[in-house]
Order: structure tokens, then C-alpha cells, then sequence
């Protein structure tokens, strides 16, 4: 799993490694990547917790990175467990490569949700047993090249690209 974002309360990355114990728990081999910049506090903190839940081997703080697409078309899930977002880029990110995204459930997520497939999404009131069996039900099957081509096709013809923005955009201070 990914988790991509910022530090700080909002993007409850804590979240990440409690729902990551639970999968643990039930015998999931996996593992969690923290992706965006970092906060020493933040970092000691998470670490922490990792160690607390015995997962501290299976959570990586990435840092900020350039190569996002490619870590999200490697990832099996997105994790999204913000508590506010307007419409977060990384779930577009992820749709774009058919990789699940598994998000709360967020007004920004759910207008993103309603128009690109691959979106599922929970109360942050869940508890962690439901957000981990929901993740091992969106990753049981991987998605295929053919999935993945034709999240790209059908991401090109959504209204999230840059270059509808734009036309948009212009269409609007054009009027």
C-alpha cells in the first residue's frame, strides 16, 4: 500500500499503520510506503507506532520522490485516510493506473469517484478491521495490462485532465 501526502494531523497517516497491523493480523504480507515530504516529529512519531503495532519492518517513509507514477502503478492500493481534502491529485494518480484506491469518504473523492472507476471509500469511523478487510478485497486480483490501458483511455477522457482545465479555464474568462 501507498499512502501519499504531506505530514501533519490531516492526512492521519497513523491511520495507514493501524489499518497495515490489521492486515498483518490477518496474515496479509503487506507493507505500507509513506510517500510526500517528511517531518522529524511526524517520522518519530509514526515509527513509534510501527514499533507499538509490530509492523515497524513492513513501513517505509519514502520522503518526497519524483517517480510517484511509477510507485503508484507498482502499489497494489492507494491509502487515503485524510480527514479533508478538496480533490486530492493522488487518487487521480491512481485512477489513471488503475491502482485501487481505498480513500474516507470525502465530498472531493466521492466527485472523483462518481466519474473514474476504482474508488472505494469508508467512514474514518470504520474500525481497522473493516478498512483492512476492504483492502484485501480491492487487491485479491491485481489489475491486468488491459486494466490498466483502459483506466488510462478512460482517464483521458475525463474532465480531470490538465488540458480540460485549461479549456475550461479559458472557456470561462473567454466569455
Amino acid at each position: 500500500m501507498v499512502h501519499i501526502g504531506y505530514p501533519g494531523v490531516n492526512k492521519n497517516r497513523a491511520r495507514g499503520i493501524d489499518v497495515l497491523a490489521a492486515l498483518r493480523t490477518r496474515g496479509v504480507d503487506a507493507r505500507l510506503q509513506i510517500i510526500g515530504r517528511q517531518d522529524a516529529e511526524e517520522n518519530t512519531r509514526l515509527l513509534a507506532l510501527a514499533v507499538r503495532r509490530g509492523v515497524r519492518d513492513h513501513v517505509e517513509m519514502l520522503g518526497e520522490r519524483d517517480d510517484v507514477p511509477r510507485l503508484l502503478a507498482a502499489a497494489s492500493l492507494l491509502l487515503l485516510t485524510s480527514h479533508h481534502e478538496s480533490l486530492p491529485s493522488a487518487v487521480l494518480e491512481a485512477c489513471a493506473v488503475a491502482t485501487p484506491v481505498l480513500s474516507s469518504d470525502l465530498p472531493g473523492v466521492g466527485e472523483i469517484a462518481r466519474l473514474l472507476p476504482g474508488i472505494t471509500m469508508l467512514p474514518l469511523s470504520a474500525n481497522d478491521e473493516i478498512w483492512a478487510d476492504t483492502v484485501r478485497a480491492l487487491t485479491f486480483v491485481p489489475p491486468s495490462l488491459d486494466d490498466r490501458r483502459g483506466a488510462l483511455r478512460h482517464f483521458v477522457r475525463s474532465p480531470f485532465t490538465i488540458e480540460t482545465w485549461q479549456r475550461q479555464l479559458t472557456a470561462v474568462w473567454s466569455a
